[in-house]
């Protein structure tokens, strides 16, 4: 996305819900290769993390960016201070 578009945008057009998704995919194609999941047990062990963990945190950044997401498609855009406030969180 080209800055001229983002800085004619009120409230910034991102759509953190396909990150959740794209990390999900992610956590999904190591559980479905095994010898990927055999690489990274021997890291994860020496961390005390699982990917129980990892799905666990997934799961939350994806309610983080649904949350996010419906609160973009409320902010009131007439309201300069809770569009800037808005943003800010990005």
């Amino acid at each position: 996305m080209s800055a001229r578009k983002l800085s004619d945008e009120p409230v910034l057009p991102f759509d953190l819900r396909s990150s959740s998704d794209s990390l999900r995919r992610g956590l999904d194609g190591v559980r479905s290769e095994p010898k990927m999941e055999e690489i990274l047990r021997m890291p994860m062990q020496q961390h005390n993390v699982t990917l129980e963990h990892l799905e666990e945190a997934i799961d939350a950044f994806a309610e983080a960016a649904a949350n996010w997401t419906a609160r973009a498609q409320r902010i009131d855009r007439e309201d300069p201070l809770a569009v800037r406030a808005f943003n800010d969180q990005v």
